[in-house]
């Protein structure tokens, strides 16, 4: 018998003599009969969790052909091996092939960044959740325009296209406090009447008067700001330091003697 790989088994390969010859009757014909082959197995080595350049030299190193598959894994890092087949410990025959998946890393999703402005930090962190992104760094400015606590802007446009787990960065409003302003009031007019003797005469002087200061704001009750004698033009003219609130507006009436003289309106 011989092994051989290309003829199945109980085929003649050659025999003795050979056919033709011329032989004398009751010669003896010896035959060459194939027989099946030794086939031998190796066993497959586990490679899953190797670098594909790792686990490639492992199974060639041992006669086997390698064919390589590619697919997305968020829990095997890219370029290690997911999976093999046939699995570690199978036996096959030498020169025999596996097959390796590799992974390309976790599949890249993208989702579109929803419209932030207006929300609350809690309710912005929530609505990112929903569609897998992140809150980011949270920037807290004054806003005369935007309540407290509710979000000016964000820095990735909502509808904008990103990729899962993409941090968005919100601008989020602290409220306003208005600021105290200090201006000087002036009033240069006099209002005094000049001074006679008893016989009717000009005496060259004034009259004395009292220069009040009322102020009046929207919704509050009048209020003297200062009050002042006057008794010559050269006290003019009279100059008050006031302080209101960011935002305020005030009408400030000077009275002389309790007349009403003028008015002023400022805004602070």
């Amino acid at each position: 018998y011989e092994q051989t790989d290309d003829k199945d088994p109980g085929v003649v390969l050659a025999q003795t003599p050979e056919f033709g010859d011329v032989v004398e009757a009751g010669t003896e014909v010896t035959l060459t009969v194939s027989a099946e082959v030794d086939i031998e197995l190796i066993e497959v080595p586990d490679v899953e969790g190797l670098d594909y350049e790792q686990a490639e030299k492992l199974l060639k190193n041992e006669g086997f052909d390698v064919v390589r598959e590619y697919d997305n894994d968020d829990n095997v890092d890219e370029n290690n091996v997911i999976s093999q087949y046939p699995t570690a410990g199978t036996e096959i025959e030498e020169g025999g092939t596996v097959t390796i998946t590799i992974s390309q890393g976790a599949e890249i999703k993208t989702v579109t960044v929803p419209n932030l402005v207006g929300m609350t930090q809690t309710q912005a962190e929530n609505a990112l959740q929903n569609v897998n992104l992140k809150l980011g760094a949270v920037t807290s400015v004054e806003s005369k325009t935007v309540d407290k606590g509710r979000i000016i802007s964000q820095d990735v446009s909502s509808g904008q296209t990103v990729n899962e787990w993409t941090k968005v960065n919100i601008t989020i409003s602290a409220g306003y406090e208005p600021k105290p302003i200090g201006k000087t009031i002036v009033f240069n007019t006099s209002y005094l009447e000049p001074d006679f003797d008893d016989e009717g005469n000009p005496t060259g002087g004034y009259i004395s008067a009292v220069y009040r200061v009322d102020k009046i704001i929207s919704g509050e009750p009048q209020t003297t700001v200062d009050t002042k004698t006057i008794s010559s033009p050269a006290d003019l003219p009279w100059n008050i330091n006031v302080t209101e609130v960011e935002g305020t507006s005030v009408t400030y009436i000077l009275y002389v003697n309790d007349i009403e003289k003028e008015r002023q309106d400022q805004n602070f």
